[in-house]
């Protein structure tokens, strides 16, 4: 039963594994096919990619999300996208990877440096700002 609730889990959060039957439980027993949480990382990816473009500081916004760990522009969990891009969907993909983080790499560091930059225009991408 445990072994079907898992695989429910992360096919619903769009994790993957080369077979349900390789999850093994959740000691991570050795030989298990390993599961990797890359459908939600490029869903995010690909969501922050294209919503980056800006004219002015104030067409940015920071977005946190936890466990994605490519491609951060600082050392915060902050991403930078303007104003078009879908925060509720980038925070429900970016809790869907928190879950399947937890089930498939347990020992992955999310989160991240405390510090906090405001989004700012730079040359036509939403990035961070500087803090004075």
């Amino acid at each position: 039963m445990e072994r079907f609730l898992a695989t429910v889990i992360l096919v619903t959060l769009g994790c993957e594994t080369a077979d349900p039957a390789d999850l093994g439980d959740a000691s991570g027993d050795a030989g298990d096919a390993p599961c990797t949480c890359s459908i939600v990382e490029d869903r995010l990816l690909s969501e922050l990619s294209s919503n980056r473009t800006c004219a002015v500081d104030n067409d940015c916004q920071q977005v946190l999300l936890n466990c994605l760990l490519i491609d951060r522009p600082t050392c915060s969990n902050s991403y930078y996208v303007n104003l078009n891009a879908d925060t509720a969907q980038l925070k429900l993909d970016s809790a869907m990877l928190d879950a399947c983080v937890a089930a498939c790499d347990p020992t992955r560091h999310c989160g991240g440096c405390l510090m906090g930059y405001p989004p700012v225009c730079d040359k036509g991408k939403c990035a961070p700002g500087v803090v004075p």
